[in-house]
């Protein structure tokens, strides 16, 4: 009897089922594909892009950094310098220079991201890592505000966690470029995954104390050192907080839109988070759970003592959230199965929120 035909038994010979499983699995690849394609459309239409608020005054800080000359409040500006040093690189100027190098950024943190995820995961999960990303609150912040500093930051934080499975010295020198770039945000995005290392860890990536915080100070005292020597202005985002009580009014504004901006904050992935932390109080000590909760109240509030509260959030949340992406993508075999789930088409219909000055920004794509 030939192969490929059934035995008088009736079992199907070793290559009919060869057959079978070979056009399952394309018929898996092309699933797959056609998922990422709706997901990345959907994402596309209900968040839609849109330019940074006050583009020129991006701009006019990168034609003339480190000496531009901003008020003290915003002084801040001149301390995220790599896209201004790239910026003055290039042959040309101007606004559209400027979105363009800041969205080509943003793309090529992405590609990286994903390549870095499809070697950790495999191809199938890696897949599902991105989807999972594209749906997060960072990237509805991105796509409103392509133009911000933000995208150079996320290129940083890609290159730290591609480090962190890596040996001290490396995770150290990584981590002076994430602090030169953006400390603030930085020191709180490092400081979530060291609270959760059996979180990190189970991924095969160690994230180091030590090296880390030593690298993100480093790379700040270097830029102060730089600015001072120059003559740039002093300043910081404290100061940005502390002037004409600033401070106070972006309290007042948030407080009535706390829970919102909360939610804002992880979206459609709250639905993954809730679960994860009544499985920390079972399993996590009490000394654990007090620093957990302290440092979650720390990086709420940072998000609320700012205008930008769910970009700031978002940011500052980004390593760990890719760590979370990446540990829902191990539940599942592909992306098929991925979207049978509840929970995934909760996060697909979860309605992306991003706050800015205690109000919620306009988004999706318009006719006209």
């Amino acid at each position: 009897m030939n192969r490929g035909t059934l035995s008088s038994t009736g079992i199907a010979t070793s290559s009919a089922v060869d057959d079978i499983d070979d056009k399952d699995t394309w018929l898996r690849r092309l699933g797959s594909v056609a998922i990422v394609v709706a997901i990345a459309g959907w994402v596309l239409w209900r968040t839609g892009p849109a330019v940074v608020p006050h583009l020129q005054v991006f701009v006019g800080v990168a034609d003339m950094w480190p000496r531009s000359t901003v008020e003290p409040i915003f002084a801040y500006l001149l301390r995220v310098p790599l896209g201004p040093l790239v910026y003055q690189l290039l042959p040309y100027s101007g606004q559209r220079t400027y979105l363009v190098l800041h969205l080509v950024c943003l793309v090529a943190a992405g590609a990286l991201l994903a390549l870095w995820l499809v070697r950790r995961l495999g191809l199938r999960r890696a897949l599902i890592a991105c989807c999972v990303l594209a749906m997060a609150p960072i990237t509805a912040v991105q796509l409103n505000w392509i133009g911000i500093y933000d995208a150079f930051s996320i290129l940083a934080f890609v290159a730290l966690l591609m480090v962190l499975s890596r040996g001290p010295l490396l995770q150290f020198a990584v981590a002076v470029l994430v602090g030169f770039q953006n400390f603030e945000q930085s020191l709180f995005a490092v400081a979530i995954l060291l609270l959760v290392p059996a979180f990190v860890r189970d991924l095969g990536v160690k994230p180091r104390a030590v090296p880390l915080l030593a690298g993100l100070v480093v790379g700040k005292v270097a830029l102060e050192t730089y600015l001072g020597s120059v003559g740039a202005q002093s300043g910081s985002r404290l100061m940005f907080l502390a002037t004409d009580g600033k401070a106070r009014e972006l309290l007042t504004d948030s407080v009535s839109v706390g829970p919102i901006i909360a939610w804002s904050a992880l979206g459609g992935l709250w639905l993954y988070a809730i679960p994860a932390v009544r499985t920390a109080f079972h399993e996590w000590s009490r000394g654990r759970l007090v620093v957990a909760g302290f440092v979650a109240v720390v990086w709420f509030c940072s998000g609320v003592m700012s205008e930008d509260e769910t970009r700031v959030l978002a940011m500052t949340s980004f390593p760990a959230v890719v760590f979370a992406a990446m540990h829902i993508a191990n539940r599942h075999r592909d992306l098929t199965e991925f979207v049978r789930s509840p929970l995934a088409w909760g996060l697909i219909l979860a309605p992306p929120l991003v706050f800015w000055q205690g109000v919620p920004l306009p988004m999706g794509i318009t006719i006209g």
